[in-house]
């Protein structure tokens, strides 16, 4: 079932709730959108922004789970999603890989996180299908504590998409400060991994919006898919 933009599973402001099964997530949403005019996290997209249509996927299927943003800046901007915001903890904006550490330091201070591992998808994913942690959650079953899962298209890997052991966060903030590794799938290379296949029906579901033609492409697949209401 395909829903629009509701968040009505995700916690209420004050509420830091406990996973209920689900690994802890972390929306990347520190691109500048400097092709969107704007904060990409923020871009208007189908009457909302980029960010409510990545929330309402994630929670579409009613899952309740430890979720939060990872950006810098004024965290203000987010007020009304309620949701705790992480800066990255390594300065200087070197890239994705500072908020996957960013998710992995937040994952390792939650109480109960069974899992070890922290989830991460970007902000600029508005069509990725709504079971996309569950089946990354299904992949750790019988994998070794330093095996990164990762989703997987006919267009290739999307590494950005995965979950990550928490077990790793010092090995990669040395990865980050001492190596200088900045792209995701070099630090990916380093250890074991799974990937987990999604098809999509003549689009690639977990394509990044990046510039205004794919922002508009993505918006008109969305609004064909909703259902149209009939005045009586």
């Amino acid at each position: 079932m395909t829903r629009f933009f509701g968040n009505a599973s995700l916690p209420q402001c004050g509420i830091t709730g406990q996973s209920e099964g689900g690994v802890p997530l972390v929306i990347l949403a520190g691109g500048m959108g400097s092709r969107l005019n704007g904060d990409k996290a923020l871009v208007p997209f189908a009457g909302a922004t980029l960010l409510d249509a990545v929330l309402d996927r994630v929670s579409g299927n009613g899952r309740r789970r430890p979720i939060a943003l990872n950006a810098n800046g004024n965290s203000a901007r987010f007020d009304r999603f309620c949701l705790p915001v992480l800066a990255d903890s390594i300065p200087g904006h070197p890239g994705p890989l500072a908020g996957v550490l960013a998710a992995m330091e937040w994952a390792s201070e939650l109480l109960q996180c069974r899992w070890g591992r922290v989830g991460t998808i970007p902000t600029d994913t508005p069509l990725l299908p709504e079971d996309v942690l569950d089946r990354l959650e299904e992949a750790v079953t019988g994998a070794s504590d330093d095996t990164i899962v990762c989703a997987e298209t006919g267009h290739g890997l999307h590494p950005v998409v995965a979950l990550w052991p928490i077990g790793l966060r010092d090995a990669l903030r040395d990865a980050i400060v001492t190596a200088g590794i900045r792209r995701v799938g070099d630090f990916v290379a380093r250890y074991p991994l799974r990937r987990v296949m999604f098809a999509g029906t003549g689009f690639d579901p977990l394509f990044n919006v990046n510039t205004a033609a794919e922002l508009a492409a993505a918006e008109a697949l969305v609004l064909l898919a909703r259902p149209v209401s009939t005045a009586r």
